[in-house]
């Protein structure tokens, strides 16, 4: 796991208690915190899967383009017959 991802999920985590916490510290029904509970997990986990999912393609983006100089690169000094 690379320090991007560590990032991404430690950011999700907090964010993640924070809600849950701030929810159950609010004053209300059990039944309309527990939804509201739910419903913010919900959000968090898709704003996760949303950011992996870009940290996919940048990582994804990132190896295109190194293979690309590798290859450029070994054949600028392959010999020439």
């Amino acid at each position: 796991m690379n320090n991007t991802e560590k990032t991404i999920i430690a950011f999700a985590t907090g964010a993640a208690l924070g809600a849950a916490l701030g929810i159950l510290f609010a004053p209300a029904k059990g039944s309309k915190t527990r939804k509201r509970l739910k419903t913010e997990g919900q959000i968090v986990m898709d704003d996760l899967e949303e950011k992996i999912m870009q940290a996919k393609k940048k990582l994804e983006n990132l190896k295109g383009e190194w293979e690309k100089k590798i290859k450029d690169a070994t054949e600028k000094h392959q010999p020439s017959n």
